[in-house]
C-alpha cells in the first residue's frame, strides 16, 4: 500500500482519506478495524511521529476531529496483530482509517518499511475468525 503524509510523519489511507464516511461506516454503529504489522529490526520501534506503527481512526464532528489509536507495534522481525475498537461519533460528517508507519518522508532519511497484510474492517454485531498471515507467502 503506497504512503502518504507530511515529511514528518507517513500512513496508508485504508479506503480514502478525510472528507467523507469512508467504508460505509455509520455514525453511531460501534467498529473493530484490525491489521497485521511486520516491522524489520532494521526499521526499529522509535518513529519520529508519536502516532507511528499503529492503526489510526479519525472522525471531523461539528467541535473537531476526533482520534483513536491502537497501541502500537511492540516488537520487530515478527508479524504482531493490531486492533482497534471504535464508536463513529453520533454527528460525525468525516470517518477514515490510516495505517500510520511515523517515520519520516522523503529528506536525508527516506520513509522506512513497515509492512502490513490483512486488514478489516468489521461491524461489530458480525464475528470473524482471527487468525495470522500465512507467513510461506511474501509480499514485495
Amino acid at each position: 500500500m503506497p504512503t502518504s503524509g507530511t515529511s514528518s510523519d507517513t500512513y496508508a489511507s485504508v479506503g480514502g482519506d478525510s472528507g467523507a464516511l469512508r467504508l460505509g461506516m455509520k455514525p453511531g454503529r460501534t467498529y473493530r478495524f484490525s491489521a497485521w504489522a511486520y516491522v524489520p529490526s532494521a526499521t526499529g520501534l522509535s518513529p519520529q511521529h508519536a502516532g507511528g506503527l499503529c492503526l489510526y481512526a479519525a472522525f471531523a464532528t461539528p467541535s473537531g476531529t476526533v482520534t483513536k489509536t491502537s497501541r502500537k507495534v511492540p516488537y520487530t522481525d515478527a508479524w504482531a496483530e493490531l486492533t482497534l475498537d471504535f464508536t463513529v461519533p453520533a454527528d460525525a460528517t468525516s470517518a477514515y482509517l490510516r495505517l500510520h508507519n511515523g517515520f519520516t518522508a522523503g529528506g536525508v532519511e527516506p520513509a522506512k518499511g513497515v509492512h502490513h497484510r490483512h486488514h478489516h474492517l468489521q461491524d461489530q454485531v458480525h464475528l470473524r475468525q482471527r487468525r495470522p498471515p500465512d507467513l510461506h507467502r511474501r509480499r514485495r
